[in-house]
């Protein structure tokens, strides 16, 4: 068992400012292709300002313009195919977005990476997006090897990192970070260790596992995370959060946190 001491970060607000915030949702999917009219309700009934996509079962005869016909999202995405798989985030074109290449990443990862700043920031946070396929074969252990290899490769050295997805990794004991010892969950949770990361999701997301994770080294910018009921009938519960951006008083209109 580990015992891990971090350093969380302090935002002092002043009272009665204004806290503002980026409000995300991650989802598992099972397949966008089918779940349209729902994409489009959640992308324009709601105020989410990010939606991060496992498990699209996306192709190229799913355009982005059938995605957000009215396009308002920024899209970043890695398609497997319709059969299952894949990644995609879909952005608010408020905020500004720049894809991160991951040409050091081998092309069958299904990760998708991009720098995202809002008012007087640069980059703010560097956000991820992952799966896994389950399974704990020798080529899925490869693949999850691959995938920390790619992720300690692109973390961002100066400002926050946020990974997110669905790892189908069910047996790792968060709270007191312990898991078997074997080649998928053990490497994921030395990476996260050793990477200064904190897991943030406290409920089960499928089936009485916690399988659909957001982790950031800066905490402190992190806040209301729960999970609630699924995307349309994906057997996945989804996971909401807000990212703190900064607070406006009398004396400063865009102070940073």
């Amino acid at each position: 068992m580990y015992k891990l001491v971090r350093a969380l970060t302090l935002i002092f607000v002043p009272k009665g400012a204004n806290i503002n915030t980026v409000k995300c949702i991650l989802l598992n999917a099972q397949s966008l292709g089918n779940k349209l009219t729902e994409l489009h309700c959640l992308l324009y009934s709601f105020t989410y300002d990010l939606i991060l996509i496992t498990e699209s079962w996306l192709d190229m005869k799913l355009t982005n313009g059938l995605l957000d016909p009215e396009n308002k999202y920024y899209i970043v995405r890695k398609d497997r195919n319709r059969n299952g798989g894949g990644v995609c985030a879909m952005v608010d074109k408020k905020l500004t977005v720049l894809e991160v290449c991951l040409s050091k990443c081998l092309s069958n990862l299904e990760l998708v990476c991009f720098d995202v700043s809002w008012g007087c920031n640069s980059i703010a946070a560097r956000v991820f997006v992952c799966y896994r396929p389950p399974g704990y074969s020798p080529e899925c252990a490869n693949y999850m090897s691959d995938m920390i290899e790619c992720l300690i490769a692109n973390q961002h050295r100066s400002s926050a990192n946020i990974i997110t997805g669905d790892f189908n990794c069910p047996n790792i004991d968060w709270p007191y970070l312990t898991s078997p010892n074997d080649r998928i969950h053990r490497p994921f949770l030395d990476f996260v260790v050793h990477a200064g990361l904190v897991q943030l999701v406290a409920l089960p997301t499928r089936i009485g596992n916690i399988l659909d994770l957001v982790f950031t080294d800066d905490p402190g910018r992190l806040c209301s995370i729960v999970t609630g009921p699924s995307f349309a009938h994906s057997d996945h519960d989804v996971v909401t959060f807000q990212i703190i951006t900064s607070y406006d008083d009398d004396a400063n209109d865009c102070a940073a946190v």
